[in-house]
């Protein structure tokens, strides 16, 4: 498997001094992205090689490419698997209507994914996601652990990926014994 992490284009800072001589026809950072993409997938057609790609959980729902050039149904048809990271910490106060996200990891994982899993159609691109095992604002505890799970299995997604930044997963493997 060839995964390509945090596969964007730039979107901070002195973004006027960026030359691409590639691009001159001035086109978006999605062209960018998805051809990338194809080309990485014309060039190894002839391999047994899985493509993949880690996405921002939020370009699930965002109906542009947030500035960064991942806008899922330009990624989708080149890529085996998408790995979104829809970590509840990363949404802003008041969406889905809850002060604080974090304390909602099904609800919001739940809703992420299925707006994914709708937004890629009939391609053969599966939605695989990052699973956050680590508070920002809270604890993560192995409840927070297992309703991101549940929320992912819901939809009959088959499998998951877990970040922790600080590298302790303690926490997953209690969760992931709990459930045995």
């Amino acid at each position: 498997e060839i995964q390509f992490d945090y596969i964007r284009g730039p979107s901070k800072g002195k973004l006027h001094l960026a030359y691409y001589p590639s691009n001159t026809e001035d086109r978006e950072k999605t062209w960018a992205i998805s051809g990338f993409l194809e080309t990485i997938r014309k060039a190894t057609r002839n391999y047994q090689v899985k493509i993949s790609a880690d996405v921002y959980g939020f370009v699930l729902i965002a109906e542009n490419d947030q500035g960064i050039g991942q806008l899922i149904e330009e990624l989708a048809p080149y890529l085996d698997y998408l790995y979104p990271m829809p970590y509840p910490s990363h949404y802003s106060s008041g969406f889905l209507g809850y002060s604080l996200p974090e304390a909602h990891p099904y609800e919001v994982v739940k809703y992420t994914l299925d707006k994914g899993l709708n937004r890629i159609g009939d391609t053969d691109c599966l939605i695989i996601p990052w699973i956050q095992a680590f508070g920002l604002q809270m604890r993560y505890t192995e409840r927070e652990i297992l309703l991101q799970l549940k929320a992912t299995e819901d939809l009959g997604i088959d499998g998951f990926l877990f970040w922790n930044a600080g590298n302790k997963y303690s926490v997953v493997e209690r969760a992931l014994k709990s459930r045995s």
